[in-house]
């Protein structure tokens, strides 16, 4: 989401990176299909509320290994 809101990578160059790493697919796509927001601040919490959503997903999901140090 970060690239998506900040004008990094492009879609095509995220999937031709990322795309066919398990599970990145649904991700990169649901970044890209949000709107770009104008503001910094705006940005920022589409990139928060972004990473809050999936973090949730992984979790209930057990897709969260637990740290072992």
């Amino acid at each position: 989401m970060g690239h998506r809101q900040l004008g990094g990578w492009g879609i095509d160059e995220m999937m031709e990176r990322l795309g066919s790493e398990p599970g990145l697919r649904e991700m990169i796509l649901d970044a890209y299909a949000q709107p770009r927001m104008q503001t910094p601040q705006t940005r920022q919490m589409m990139i928060d509320e972004f990473a809050n959503k999936w973090s949730v997903a992984c979790y209930r999901d057990g897709s969260v290994l637990k740290r072992t140090d």
